[in-house]
Formats: C-alpha cells, sequence, structure tokens
C-alpha cells in the first residue's frame, strides 16, 4: 500500500466562468463579424472592410463600422431602400451558439484545471 497522496485536479469555477464567458462574448463577436462582412453590400467593399469588433467588457461587446453610411445602409432613408447587414448578421448567430459556447467552456476548461 503506497502512503503517496494524490492530489486531484480541479478548476476555481469562478475564474472558469469568467474565462468562458469573455472567450464566448469574442467568439460570438467574431461571428456576428463575419456574418456582417460578407452580408454587407460590396460596391467598393469599404463598408465590408470596416466591420470590426471588440470586447468591452468580460460581458459585453461590440460590432460596429466606422464608415458614415452605415447606418443609412443598414436602416435605409427616405429615399433609398434599406439594406441590413448587422441586424441580419446578429440573427445568424443564434444558430452558432451552442457551438460558441461549447467551444469556450471547453478552452477555459483546459486553462483553468490544476
Amino acid at each position: 500500500m503506497s502512503n503517496k497522496v494524490t492530489r486531484k485536479k480541479h478548476v476555481d469555477m469562478r475564474k472558469f466562468t469568467r474565462d468562458a464567458s469573455r472567450l464566448t462574448i469574442d467568439e460570438a463577436a467574431a461571428v456576428v463579424e463575419g456574418n456582417a462582412a460578407t452580408t454587407a453590400p460590396a460596391d467598393t467593399g469599404t463598408l465590408r472592410n470596416s466591420i470590426g469588433r471588440r470586447v468591452l467588457r468580460d460581458d459585453l461587446a461590440e460590432v460596429f463600422s466606422d464608415v458614415e453610411y452605415a447606418v443609412y445602409q443598414e436602416f435605409g432613408t427616405r429615399f433609398m431602400q434599406a439594406q441590413p447587414f448587422m441586424r441580419p448578421a446578429l440573427d445568424g448567430l443564434r444558430s452558432d451558439l451552442n457551438r460558441v459556447w461549447s467551444k469556450a467552456t471547453g478552452e477555459s476548461y483546459a486553462r483553468n484545471k490544476r
């Protein structure tokens, strides 16, 4: 019989959920960014190339376009029909959420197990 004490690997749940949340937010924003870039109207490509993302907090990210006419493309004007690209991109995320969450929790678990 061995007197060797084995130490089981464990996960700090607070750190795990914080990391998983941040990874999920970043991955979700990346999915929306990609969807928006592929569905944005592309006359010159400027609008598509202007779409970006940034994580603001562990639970908040934004996907944006920094060209001034993006809002008019998204919502239209009284002279121009709307050609939405951000809202459909966000709607497309719904089908990917399970995959995004599974990926993030797996990565967070791997980082946090000791």
